[in-house]
């Protein structure tokens, strides 16, 4: 989070609970008629997340229907959406470097595949890579000049894809970091899949990112647009387990991401979309989706900014106590959608992102910021996404703290998903299910919350003073299985059992609330 960002989090601090701005039943009413694409929601959705398509490189990609729930994806696997023309091979065991990369006579590394010497990749190329333990001493840098692809279909990008989901495992080697915020994975272009890997961090010997889309803070020659990730396990580092920024074209589905944000100064969350920006390349088959940056299907979980990060130059980190300001968090979010405004008001906001942006299907709990936190931005979608017991942060004193929170965006619809706060003492006591809180100037919260099932200590009563309550389920236990073990199915007979928006984009009928 850049400063301009933090000064606002300060403010916020300061107002406390008088920041919050209840929707009144009139201003819900207004937010309805919020413009949205002129599509139909139902139809929206399911292009974005390809349960109606046609067959392989044409309109969208395809996911089975059953890899349309949190986490990594047996389905997925065996039907990925892209298409292998020539196929590489990495072997860790009986690999060598000096081969060819034939199936019979593999690499080693995957940096040998990758760096255009000897390889160099080309659209439609899949890199196989065999079960076992692939060290890296540097950042591996995919993309970049001629070593991507180079077209929104089925054929059109480079593969990096694990053949037997998550039995590749990526392991950060102590050192990495030496030469500043080492990234496992660096990205320096576009049309790249990777698919099922681990990717460990190796507690935070990489205090970079796990993926970083941000290269170069994503100038104009390294970024990594049209980037799809799925099926990867992803922990153990400093900085976040995926960072995007300036970027276009994004579908992060299926993973799991946990223990990060730990050591980086950038303060950094578990997923983290950044000032999106309109892509050059367009008009491309797959291009045709009306969510262009979808984050679908992922559980995210103990992401937490750890006591010695230093996000203000001259703060105090604790521990230890010594004299002079403290260090405040602002981040360690389960999943951030951050600074898509562009506004003369906020000199770090950028250029406006047009695109539509899709949070669906996604498990956030025990994260240091918010589950799920929506901030500067606008043309998002959350839906049936389950979040629970996060804003654990005790150096983050920001109050209240919600569990799907919304601050300063507008055109955002929040819609059937279950949000489970679980207060504590000190600061944590003003953990609640949700906050919707305007900025002045041109950040007012213009949010829509449909059919949500909101559920923490005293603040539904406080909702209900307000009228605000609507169609959404206001201090109803949602009665997950075991969330204190981080199972969140629905137990027999839960509210949220078919009582969620009746579109067709999830099953026919009435959906479920939450993301199971």
């Amino acid at each position: 989070m850049r400063m301009f960002e933090r000064q606002l989090f300060r403010a916020l601090f300061a107002l406390g609970g008088a920041g919050v701005r209840p929707i009144s039943a009139a201003s819900r009413a207004l937010n309805r008629l919020t413009p949205r694409p002129s599509w139909p929601r139902a139809v929206l959705l399911i292009l974005a997340v390809g349960l109606v398509s046609p067959t392989r490189g044409e309109a969208q990609p395809v996911f089975p229907a059953a890899a349309n729930v949190p986490g990594p994806s047996a389905a997925l696997a065996a039907s990925p959406p892209y298409r292998c023309v020539t196929n590489r091979y990495v072997d860790a065991v009986r690999g060598s470097d000096a081969n060819p990369g034939t199936e019979a006579l593999p690499w080693k590394t995957i940096g040998n595949a990758a760096n255009g010497y000897p390889n160099t990749t080309v659209p439609g190329e899949c890199v196989n890579v065999l079960p076992g333990v692939y060290p890296i001493s540097n950042s591996l840098v995919l993309g970049g000049g001629n070593v991507a692809g180079n077209a929104n279909h089925a054929a059109g990008y480079v593969v990096y894809r694990s053949t037997v989901m998550g039995a590749a495992h990526i392991l950060a080697m102590d050192g990495i970091s030496k030469l500043g915020n080492a990234d496992v994975i660096t990205l320096y272009g576009g049309f790249i899949i990777i698919d099922g890997f681990e990717i460990d961090g190796n507690h935070q010997a990489a205090s970079g990112h796990a993926i970083n889309g941000c290269a170069g803070g994503g100038g104009a020659m390294a970024i990594a647009h049209h980037f799809i990730a799925m099926n990867n396990v992803i922990h153990d580092v400093g900085g976040a387990g995926f960072a995007s920024c300036m970027a276009d074209y994004i579908i992060w589905r299926n993973n799991t991401v946990f223990n990060t944000s730990v050591t980086n100064n950038w303060q950094a969350s578990g997923i983290a979309i950044w000032m999106p920006r309109l892509s050059l390349v367009s008009h491309m088959p797959w291009d045709a989706v009306s969510y262009r940056i979808q984050i679908l299907y992922n559980v995210v979980h103990d992401n937490i900014e750890g006591p010695g990060i230093v996000p203000n130059q001259g703060c105090t980190p604790a521990p230890p106590a010594r004299e002079g300001p403290p260090c405040l968090h602002t981040d360690g979010n389960g999943i951030i959608v951050d600074t898509t405004y562009g506004s003369a008001k906020c000199k770090t906001c950028g250029v406006a992102y047009p695109g539509n942006i899709l949070v669906l299907g996604n498990v956030s709990y025990n994260n240091g910021g918010a589950g799920i936190h929506v901030f500067l931005s606008k043309n998002v979608t959350v839906a049936n996404n389950t979040v629970y017991n996060n804003n654990l942060d005790t150096l983050n004193p920001g109050t209240p703290r919600g569990e799907l929170s919304n601050l300063g965006s507008a055109s955002v619809e929040w819609i059937n998903n279950i949000a489970v706060a679980v207060p504590g003492s000190g600061v944590l006591a003003g953990n609640r299910p949700l906050v919707s809180i305007s900025i002045g100037g041109a950040f007012r919260d213009q949010s829509t919350w449909i059919r949500n099932i909101l559920y923490g200590s005293g603040y539904p009563a406080w909702l209900q003073i307000y009228g605000w309550q609507g169609d959404n389920l206001i201090g109803v236990d949602p009665a997950l299985v075991d969330p204190l073990h981080g199972v969140f199915m629905l137990k027999p007979g839960s509210p949220a059992i078919g009582a969620g928006e009746p579109v067709p984009y999830l099953q026919i009928g009435k959906p479920n609330i939450g993301a199971y």
